[in-house]
């Protein structure tokens, strides 16, 4: 049994190679169109002989490389002279084609896509056309099961852009260079990273301090060196960025407060927020009066980061907030604590009815009083945003509060 498969391998073989010898022959010898339509045919369409011989072409990878590119001359050669008989030899090579894997095909035929493309827009016999679209399908499909192996391979390895991403910080922010974060405060907030990850993902008690420290230091730095220049644009901008910024150094916090102790999710999101709320309003305090803007920032871009549950925080935030507000004779504070203000009365928890309605009374009470065109233009900006906040809830809130939001209207 062993030697007749031997043999019958060393058969096939030997029968294809006669095969791709004798198409050569005709085929170089300009053999007339009908003759060469006639074998083509017979070769394509006859299931023994064709079906096997393209089933072999694995095996025997020599022979039908050799028969796919004579096919593949055929069905792409016009003789203009032979009229319709040479259009059916076209068709039929095409049609032989189909039955072989488009693998093969890629492997025999060189540089196969820019040269399947250019004939395919440089065709005009419809009936050749004809034959061509059952190829063409063939390869679409084969391209397509391809494309999408590939993509979901791509997404197991971490792509070229999300390398980038994690090595441009690095390099824009070395470590130990505040110049840089000086120079650049804005990019600072954006795209700052302290730490590899790998250092970070050790969760190392030691180096957590020493991240969050300079995440400490990083809000002084750039909070002195960002200047807005009172304009309402590159305000709303710099908000975005300290979100991303708060989120970072969010990160760091539970981590932080994981390798101190165990706690619920809720109590330990709670006090990472909380013990950077303290540390912007202590920083706050002591620095000179034109950084209040950017500190006034921070504090709206935390409490938008933070889960609706978390809203001691948020509450908290609202009436250090309230209190800038009120500074009449600090504009720096005032006009950003507007910004801010409005940001975090959208984010209290929905059954805070109380603290929203103070900080609507006091942006309405600011707007009335005050004659800072910039601050009056902000609180008219977050009354707009606030205008449905009380009206979102319906039986948790007080009954008093809904009288005096009425009559406040």
């Amino acid at each position: 049994m062993f030697a007749e498969k031997i043999l019958i391998g060393v058969w096939t073989s030997f029968c294809l190679w006669r095969l791709a010898l004798k198409m050569k022959i005709l085929l170089f010898s300009l053999l007339d169109s009908r003759v060469l339509h006639i074998f083509v045919k017979r070769m394509s369409l006859s299931m023994p002989s064709f079906e096997m011989g393209a089933m072999d072409a694995e095996a025997y990878p020599e022979p039908a490389s050799e028969i796919l590119k004579i096919l593949w001359v055929v069905g792409t050669s016009r003789n203009h002279g032979q009229g319709s008989l040479w259009a059916k030899a076209r068709a039929t090579a095409f049609i032989a084609l189909t039955h072989y894997e488009v693998v093969h095909i890629f492997r025999s035929i060189p540089d196969f896509r820019d040269v399947n493309l250019e004939f395919l827009f440089s065709e005009t016999d419809p009936e050749v056309l004809r034959a061509v679209e059952g190829f063409e399908s063939r390869i679409i499909n084969h391209e397509y099961m391809n494309r999408r192996r590939y993509v979901n391979e791509q997404r197991v390895s971490k792509s070229n852009v999300e390398k980038l991403l994690d090595v441009f910080p690095q390099v824009v922010f070395p470590t130990g260079s505040k110049s840089r974060v000086r120079e650049l405060p804005g990019a600072a907030l954006f795209c700052l990273s302290f730490a590899p990850l790998d250092m970070i993902n050790r969760g190392m008690l030691k180096d957590l301090e020493e991240v969050n420290a300079k995440f400490e230091n990083a809000l002084l730095e750039i909070a002195s060196s960002l200047q807005l220049s009172r304009n309402i644009l590159v305000a709303l901008i710099t908000l975005q960025s300290w979100k991303s910024f708060m989120q970072r150094w969010m990160k760091v916090q539970l981590m932080l407060l994981d390798a101190k102790a165990h706690s619920t999710v809720l109590d330990r999101t709670s006090k990472a927020a909380n013990n950077i709320l303290k540390i912007v309003r202590r920083i706050s305090d002591e620095c000179i009066p034109s950084s209040a803007e950017n500190f006034a920032l921070a504090i709206g871009a935390l409490c938008s980061a933070l889960p609706q549950s978390v809203h001691t925080v948020k509450s908290s935030a609202s009436k250090f907030l309230l209190d800038w507000l009120f500074q009449y004779e600090n504009e720096c504070r005032q006009w950003s604590a507007a910004i801010s203000l409005g940001l975090v009365s959208s984010c209290l928890h929905v059954t805070d009815c109380k603290q929203k309605y103070e900080n609507i009374k006091a942006l309405l009470e600011v707007l009335s009083i005050s004659k800072n065109t910039l601050v009056k233009e902000l609180v008219e900006l977050d009354c707009f945003s606030c205008q449905d906040l009380l009206t979102r809830v319906d039986s948790e809130c007080n009954p008093q509060l809904e009288k005096e939001h009425k009559r406040q209207k």
